[in-house]
């Protein structure tokens, strides 16, 4: 991940505004060690709490709005960065991991949600699709 990638990734973070992002970013290395960290490392910067350290942690996690992910795939074709390849996971998925120490990892690390409805999550995925496609295949 590039410096500009994790900064888009940063603005896009629930309570990640620009002073906190200014208190990370003189704490770390650049953008990519801060969505990188440890949510102990982060609780270690001014104003950081187990809220945003949280938020940071698992930012991954598929809480960004497709109006997020178009604002952030729009950034991306306006710097130097160039999109490559897209991974819509979409509204759900069931977890299947080969290694046993993967699954074991997806219990402690993902957060527990409930699995929506499938015919729901079908017509998100869709949505999902039909509007980052455009984008993504530009």
């Amino acid at each position: 991940m590039t410096n500009t990638e994790a900064l888009i990734a940063l603005n896009m973070i629930e309570h990640v505004g620009p002073v906190r992002l200014r208190h990370l970013l003189q704490h770390f290395s650049d953008a990519a060690a801060i969505l990188n960290a440890s949510r102990d490392k982060l609780m270690r910067v001014h104003g950081i709490g187990v809220d945003v350290a949280e938020a940071i942690t698992n930012w991954e996690s598929g809480r960004f709005t497709l109006e997020d992910i178009i604002w952030a795939l729009m950034q991306l074709r306006t710097s130097d960065a160039k999109v490559v390849g897209g991974d819509i996971c979409g509204a759900f998925s069931p977890p299947l991991y080969a290694r046993r120490k993967q699954r074991f990892a997806a219990r402690m690390d993902h957060p527990k949600l409930p699995a929506p409805d499938l015919e729901t999550a079908t017509k998100t995925n869709l949505h999902a699709f039909n509007a980052l496609w455009p984008i993504l295949a530009d």
